[in-house]
């Protein structure tokens, strides 16, 4: 018995595709993706780089020519006056971030109830036009949210 599986084991390994090596296109292609991932990557990283040192510099520290080096000394003057109350957020950030987070798990917790419960109806119940409500739902979800927003803004200006 055993020895079957061996058997079966090096029958599957001998059958399967040896490794082919690479052609100069293919090659080049690869290390031209790379190159897209790193650039694309900086992209995405930089401002929040910037964001994060700049932060930590003082009012009079924060240039455009400098804004990518690291701050000398560090200075947390900035971080409780944004906590606490800024210009643009008087009652502060904590207010917002708790506000965010309440926001955020209460609306996870109820896409994940209702998408399961859709999952499984989809799943284990066929009835007339269940294919057409499944394919509804799956274009649902890629409308940007943006193409949702302004509508649902102009609603609620004039609802009040």
């Amino acid at each position: 018995m055993a020895r079957d599986i061996v058997d079966r084991l090096t029958e599957k390994q001998s059958s399967q595709k040896t490794k082919r090596k690479l052609t100069g296109a293919e090659k080049f292609w690869l290390i031209f993706r790379y190159i897209a991932l790193v650039f694309i990557w900086f992209l995405v990283v930089m401002p929040i780089y910037v964001m994060v040192v700049n932060s930590f510099k003082g009012v009079d520290n924060v240039y455009l020519v400098d804004a990518f080096k690291l701050p000398i000394p560090l200075d947390f003057s900035a971080w409780p006056i944004a906590w606490n109350g800024a210009a643009y957020f008087p009652n502060g950030l904590s207010e917002s971030m708790l506000r965010t987070l309440f926001f955020v798990i209460q609306s996870s917790l109820i896409s994940a109830v209702i998408g399961s419960i859709n999952g499984y109806v989809f799943a284990k119940w066929k009835f007339r036009g269940s294919n057409v409500i499944f394919t509804l739902f799956l274009f649902g979800m890629f409308i940007p949210y943006q193409a949702i927003m302004i509508p649902l803004v102009k609603l609620a200006n004039t609802v009040g």
